[in-house]
């Protein structure tokens, strides 16, 4: 992958559970383990990307900034998750990601992709609609907000 605004983007493997579940964590209320994210690498379809920071390592090891989790099946592909850590947010970062993703699953033999995104989120849908998704349906009541639940917005857009 090539390198953008001071980062690159990696492929990840079962190796990357850890560092994929902390940033996880970092970026959403609720995150998964690293055995769950390994475990969902060594499924057929699924791949993720990292996004590293190229500067000087941290403890020789490259500085997380994002990742986007995605399935392929058939001609279709779905983002599973994607979180770009608060403190690098705002820099392209996620954008960079959902292209890469987009070409990855586009290569994979996929002809469209779906994700799913609170219809409160609105930065989020900014910037999948930027990216040329639109909405596609509506599951009701599916995320627990902080004042209740809330319905997710099902984008999608062909690739």
């Amino acid at each position: 992958m090539t390198p953008a605004d001071g980062f690159d983007l990696r492929v990840c493997t079962g190796a990357h559970g850890a560092v994929l579940a902390a940033l996880q964590e970092s970026c959403f209320d609720e995150a998964w383990g690293d055995e769950a994210i390994a475990t969902l690498l060594s499924r057929p379809g699924v791949f993720g990307l990292l996004a590293c920071r190229l500067d000087e390592p941290v403890e020789g090891e490259l500085e997380p900034l994002g990742f986007v989790l995605c399935r392929v099946a058939a001609d279709e592909s779905e983002i599973l998750s994607i979180g770009v850590m608060p403190e690098a947010r705002r820099r392209g970062i996620a954008t960079e990601l959902m292209e890469a993703a987009m070409l990855t699953a586009s290569e994979h033999g996929a002809a469209r992709m779906f994700l799913e995104v609170a219809v409160s989120n609105d930065r989020a849908r900014a910037l999948y609609a930027s990216l040329g998704f639109d909405e596609r349906g509506r599951r009701t009541d599916y995320y627990d907000g902080a004042v209740g639940t809330v319905d997710a917005v099902i984008l999608g857009r062909d690739l």
